[in-house]
C-alpha cells in the first residue's frame, strides 16, 4: 500500500486508487515528459581486467558527428572505475568472465553502467555517476533504485540478444559474443 502523502508532497486524486484497498494513491508532482530524441551511440572497443573481457559502449546526449564520441578523460575515468567494480565482482566469483560497460555523457550527469554475466543468464550491474562538467571526473555509486535510462536500455537490449545468440546455445561461442556489437548510430 502506498503511504499517505503530506500536502507538500502531492495531492490525492479520486480517480487513482490502490487496487487492493481502493484507498487514494499519492500522486507526486513530476515534470512533464519530453518527446524522445535519439542519441549518438557506438562501440569504444574492448577492455580487459583480471577475470573479464569487456565490451565498451559510449552514448552522447548531442548527436554531433564531427568529433569523438566521448572525451578521453571521461573514458579514462570510466575505465578506472569499471576495473574497480569488476575487481569486486571477480572476488565474488560465479561469473562467466564477460562484461559490458556503458559510458553515457547525459544531460544531468555522466553515467557509467558496469554489467557482467553470471550463471543462469543473469546480468549484474553497478551504476555510477559523475557531475557532467566537473574539472576532474570522479564516478560515485548511485542509488540502488536506479538501473538505466531509455537510451542505455538500447545497449542492454542488444547485449541481452547477443548473449542469447552466442552463449545460450548448444555450443556457446565466446568469440561470437565479443564480436557482436551494437552498430554505431543514432538510437
Amino acid at each position: 500500500m502506498t503511504p499517505p502523502c503530506t500536502p507538500e508532497q502531492a495531492e490525492f486524486t479520486a480517480d487513482k486508487s490502490d487496487l487492493t484497498t481502493n484507498d487514494p494513491v499519492c500522486v507526486t508532482a513530476m515534470p512533464p515528459l519530453a518527446p524522445y530524441v535519439a542519441r549518438r551511440m557506438g562501440s569504444l572497443g574492448s577492455w580487459n581486467t583480471p577475470g573479464f573481457r569487456i565490451k565498451v559502449y559510449g552514448i552522447r546526449v548531442d548527436c554531433r558527428l564531427d568529433d569523438a564520441l566521448l572525451p578521453d578523460d571521461l573514458i579514462a575515468a570510466a575505465r578506472d572505475q569499471a576495473a574497480l567494480a569488476l575487481t569486486e565482482a571477480q572476488e565474488q566469483g560465479s561469473h562467466y568472465g564477460f562484461a559490458y560497460v556503458v559510458v553515457h555523457a547525459g544531460e544531468e550527469a555522466n553515467w557509467l553502467l558496469v554489467d557482467w554475466w553470471r550463471e543462469g543468464g543473469i546480468v549484474c550491474q553497478r551504476l555510477f555517476s559523475a557531475p557532467r562538467y566537473a574539472a576532474v571526473i570522479a564516478f560515485e555509486p548511485v542509488s540502488p533504485d536506479l538501473m538505466a535510462c531509455v537510451w542505455e536500455l538500447v545497449v542492454i537490449q542488444h547485449e541481452r540478444d547477443a548473449w542469447v545468440r552466442a552463449m545460450l546455445t548448444a555450443s556457446p561461442d565466446p568469440a561470437r559474443y565479443l564480436d557482436d556489437r551494437l552498430p554505431a548510430g543514432l538510437y
